[in-house]
């Protein structure tokens, strides 16, 4: 238990009568400013530095996921060749086919712009 006034991490007991601060800094106390980086900001930069890295695996999962499905989707499928589908089209067509323009829903009567 620490005393009335006595810094914290001041475990001896002094001579004077004065009870707010030690005389002499107790080696604690010196250990602690030395160690302020280790005991503050390590701490900080290491969950800084896992957190980066646990969001970035987090968050990389559901497009990995979309991409392993898409894969799968593309393994079954054949390869698209323009020259088998023409063949196949000209196949299908039958020799009194006509090529044969459709008129548009334009109005009969419109002039054309000048």
């Amino acid at each position: 238990v620490r005393a009335l006034g006595e810094p914290y991490g001041c475990r001896g007991r002094h001579n004077d009568d004065s009870n707010n601060r030690c005389p002499t800094r107790c080696a604690m106390a010196r250990l602690r400013e030395k160690r302020s980086f280790l005991l503050q900001a390590m701490p900080f930069m290491f969950l800084m530095a896992a957190g980066s890295w646990g969001l970035s695996r987090f968050l990389r999962l559901p497009t990995q996921v979309k991409d392993d499905r898409a894969r799968r989707r593309k393994q079954g499928r054949a390869k698209f060749d323009l020259q088998q589908e023409h063949e196949a089209l000209l196949a299908q067509v039958q020799d009194d086919y006509e090529n044969v323009r459709v008129p548009g829903p334009r109005n009969p009567n419109r002039k054309p712009a000048d």
